[in-house]
């Protein structure tokens, strides 16, 4: 995906996860959890996932300004990675987004089906993220 944005401006915009609900229609809710930004940071988030709300608490565990962010957030039965990579761009930058579902336990059986359930969700993301990149945020709450 490419944005006018800086490399700097584009990270800084990711990195703010509690306005995911602003490019995820996927998602119902989200919150910074405490002070913290960068390395460490933790947000809540509630998103729609095979039809069912989940709550999941999202931490940043990679934080390698202005070009990489990993979100990770673990739940009873999978774990959840997200990985952000940025790069300049002749035209600002380009992003890429790389969201895996991780089962776990007896999960594992069915880990092709829930990642092709998650895959499906994140390309609902693609118009709305481009569009939060570009700066014009449409609220999906």
């Amino acid at each position: 995906m490419v944005s006018p944005l800086s490399i700097e401006e584009a990270f800084a915009h990711m990195a703010a996860f509690e306005r995911v609900t602003e490019w995820d229609p996927n998602t119902r809710a989200a919150h910074r959890v405490g002070e913290a930004s960068g390395l460490g940071a933790c947000f809540a988030i509630e998103t729609v996932f095979g039809g069912r709300t989940v709550c999941a608490e999202y931490h940043i565990t990679t934080h390698e300004a202005p070009r990489r962010l990993v979100l990770e957030s673990t739940l009873r039965n999978v774990r959840l990675r997200d990985e952000i990579t940025i790069e300049p761009d002749a035209e600002g930058c380009r992003m890429s987004y790389e969201a895996r579902v991780m089962p776990l336990g007896l999960w594992r059986l069915a880990g092709p089906l829930l990642q092709a359930i998650f895959t499906r969700a994140c390309r609902r993301t693609i118009g709305p993220l481009g569009r939060y990149l570009d700066g014009r945020t449409i609220s999906h709450t």
